[in-house]
């Protein structure tokens, strides 16, 4: 399925529901699973609606604050605005970057409180995960080659 297919099946399932596919109906995953269409929705209005129903599935206990910190800073970015929980970063010149923050002298206590790692430590498992390492020397017949 695409996004735009997934961000579909997802509206049905809030109308279907009247809330947030929560942890309490379809399980860690499952909840996980909706953020993450959610995350990558295109359609930023649905994205706000998405936020609004996902908060309240936070307060009720039903989602995490991790996955609702995750799911504002990206509507933030999106409209325009810093982040508060650093939870966005994109690829520029070849590096991850995160993308700009509202209060980086508070960003480590704000990730703390919502259940985020510190913020380098989440640079650095991205940096793991999309950045390439140097390529291994290689011998071939007993001359090196890239």
């Amino acid at each position: 399925m695409t996004a735009a297919q997934d961000a579909q099946a997802l509206r049905r399932i809030l109308e279907r529901l009247g809330r947030w596919p929560g942890r309490s109906l379809v399980g860690d995953a499952g909840c996980e699973a909706a953020v993450v269409i959610a995350l990558n929705c295109d359609d930023l209005n649905f994205q706000i609606t998405l936020l609004r129903s996902l908060h309240a599935a936070t307060r009720q206990g039903d989602a995490t604050t991790a996955q609702w910190a995750r799911l504002y800073d990206r509507c933030l970015v999106r409209s325009g605005q810093p982040q508060k929980y650093g939870t966005q970063y994109r690829l520029h010149d070849g590096q991850i970057e995160m993308c700009p923050v509202d209060a980086p002298e508070t960003l480590d206590t704000l990730r703390a409180r919502a259940g985020l790692p510190p913020h380098q430590d989440r640079r650095a498992a991205l940096e793991r995960r999309h950045l390439l390492p140097d390529p291994p020397t290689v011998l071939l017949n007993g001359s090196r080659a890239a």
